[in-house]
């Protein structure tokens, strides 16, 4: 009887079900009785409304409303689903945090890449950055794009998610690289360097790109190309494409 009462009140206060029914054999006085125990009201009887192995059978019918329920019912109930709330969202705040990062490729009519220098890194890197509570990785990327370079243009489609492992004293994270495309002559004369982020850029030849970048991010950068010319999609693990070649999700190489 416990049950029925506590599953009855936690769909109709807790999912705000409007109607519980039960139905029980006419022959059946203990599922019966357990009904009006837990506050049910008998409605009828249903006519050959049942089976059971002997047959089909008559039914009785019982039934109970949200508002039928009592004010110190409905307050108990409304108090347990925001204990059940709270403890869904604790958990969710214990779940491992990993960076999301989103960058943007975009290239000059010799395909070479465009890298920027950061005022407080010593490493070079494509535009994009960090992706903020709540901003999708596409979202974060033409941001980025806007705060950094002035650029204030539609993205194209995703090129890679690359996983990254932690490398102290930074978590592991999700990399998105996004399609800018072929930056124009009039865009370049137009870019405008924030000075609180940006002392300069350059493109880059593409087997020049690990003498500027990481080695991992200069891998990232290449698969990113490869997919931007084959029209796909490429997941990568610390820079390298998932083809069967023996790394897993813990493999970390320079």
């Amino acid at each position: 009887m416990e049950a029925v009462v506590a599953i009855g009140r936690w769909l109709l206060m807790g999912q705000r079900f409007e109607r519980l029914v039960l139905r029980a054999a006419t022959g059946n006085r203990a599922s019966q009785r357990v009904a009006e125990k837990a506050g049910l009201t008998r409605e009828g009887i249903a006519r050959n409304a049942g089976f059971t192995n002997a047959g089909r059978v008559d039914l009785v019918v019982f039934s109970l409303g949200a508002g039928e329920l009592g004010a110190d019912v409905a307050d108990a109930v409304a108090e347990q689903t925001s204990d059940d709330v709270e403890r869904i969202r604790a958990w969710y705040r214990a779940l491992p945090a990993k960076r999301v990062g989103a960058g943007v490729l975009f290239v000059d009519d010799r395909n070479y890449v465009l890298l920027v220098k950061p005022t407080y890194k010593e490493r070079w890197e494509i535009p994009g950055g960090l992706v903020e509570a709540s901003e999708s990785p596409n979202e974060a990327a033409a941001r980025e794009v806007a705060e950094e370079l002035g650029i204030d243009r539609a993205l194209g489609r995703l090129l890679c998610v690359d996983w990254v492992p932690a490398r102290d004293p930074k978590t592991d994270g999700l990399m998105f690289i996004f399609d800018g495309g072929l930056l124009s002559t009039i865009e370049l004369a137009n870019v405008t360097l924030s000075p609180e982020e940006l002392s300069e850029y350059r493109f880059v030849a593409p087997f020049a790109l690990d003498q500027f970048l990481p080695q991992h991010m200069a891998r990232r950068v290449v698969a990113s190309l490869a997919a931007r010319d084959a029209g796909t999609t490429e997941y990568l693990v610390d820079g390298r494409p998932l083809n069967g070649a023996g790394l897993t999700s813990g493999t970390s190489q320079p």
